[in-house]
């Protein structure tokens, strides 16, 4: 396995929290089907920035 350089690995992360951010996004959909895609996105932006490791 060949090693990565920073500038990949910081591609991967970039990559990986755009999906995490759209699948959530299609989370939030599901359970509030009422509201607008501005309100969707307000809700998944507030979890992301609450979210902790």
């Amino acid at each position: 396995m060949q090693k990565r350089t920073p500038a990949e690995n910081y591609k991967q992360v970039i990559l990986l929290r755009e999906m995490a951010f759209k699948l959530k996004m299609a989370q939030v959909r599901k359970v509030y089907p009422e509201l607008s895609d501005a309100e969707v996105e307000k809700k998944v932006k507030k979890i992301f920035l609450n979210a902790s490791t």
